[in-house]
């Protein structure tokens, strides 16, 4: 439950089959993730949202302390209609538009400051796929693909954010 509630968080709940697994798990729980989220505070958000959409969408059954803990954050019930939004228009995850708006989706999921820090340090220096890609280092410089993905960040989305930059002239 915990990983299914974390990467449909990651990709804004864009699969109703993520849904579908998410609502089996509850029926199986009982509707009760409290103890999950004891367990994993920092995860607590996107543990709330997969119950939110889960219930909301599929009629999931919460229990009362989880459904209280749904409803007692409303930015809950704002990222799950987000997300609602997001699956009926039938957007496409690609571009420089959809990765801000994943971006600040996610940015939105972290709890409290600290999280939030820890969230833009990992999305802006920690390597994926794609940076491997973008240069191929020898195994023993795999360390120097922490400074490669701000470069081929910039790279990729440099002139769309000067473009947003006010001017001034």
């Amino acid at each position: 439950l915990l990983l299914q509630a974390l990467h449909g968080a990651k990709h804004r709940w864009e699969r109703i089959e993520w849904v579908a697994s998410v609502a089996a798990l509850l029926r199986q729980r009982g509707g009760d993730v409290m103890p999950l989220i004891r367990v994993a505070p920092a995860a607590q958000r996107a543990l709330l949202l997969a119950c939110a959409v889960a219930a909301s969408w599929l009629d999931a059954p919460l229990s009362s302390e989880t459904r209280m803990h749904c409803d007692g954050d409303p930015v809950v019930g704002r990222l799950a209609a987000a997300a609602w939004q997001h699956l009926v228009t039938g957007a496409v995850d690609e571009g420089p538009h959809a990765t801000a708006a994943k971006i600040a989706f996610n940015f939105r999921v972290q709890r409290g400051v600290v999280a939030r820090a820890r969230f833009i340090y990992r999305w802006t220096f920690w390597p994926s796929p794609e940076d491997w890609e973008f240069v191929r280092l020898p195994e023993r410089f795999f360390f120097a693909y922490r400074a490669v993905r701000p470069l081929r960040l910039l790279a990729r989305y440099g002139r769309r954010i000067t473009g947003m930059m006010p001017s001034h002239a």
